[in-house]
């Protein structure tokens, strides 16, 4: 079941970033852009965020689990403070 999930997001990675390969400054997005923004990119983001945030002598895991929990409390948090912007938000959200 694991497996299916690492395809699935890799393939959409994959998909999407030949489709529009292009340089996102994560500092400048704000959250009601990211609200805004289609689902594939909330799973890159995602996955980036996880990575971005992780403890540098963290085990190499993807929890994806925790990741869509992350993903729930970023964009509660994004609802709440739409003119946040989304790294301070993953700083507040993700902990």
């Amino acid at each position: 079941m694991h497996l299916a999930r690492v395809l699935a997001v890799a393939a959409i990675f994959v998909a999407s970033t030949a489709a529009s390969a292009q340089k996102v400054d994560m500092g400048t997005i704000k959250c009601d852009e990211f609200l805004k923004a289609p689902s594939e990119f909330h799973g890159q983001v995602l996955m980036w965020l996880t990575g971005y945030m992780a403890d540098e002598d963290a085990d190499p895991v993807i929890d994806f689990d925790k990741m869509a929990e992350n993903g729930k409390k970023l964009g509660a948090y994004c609802a709440q403070n739409p003119a946040s912007g989304l790294m301070t938000a993953a700083e507040n959200a993700m902990q």
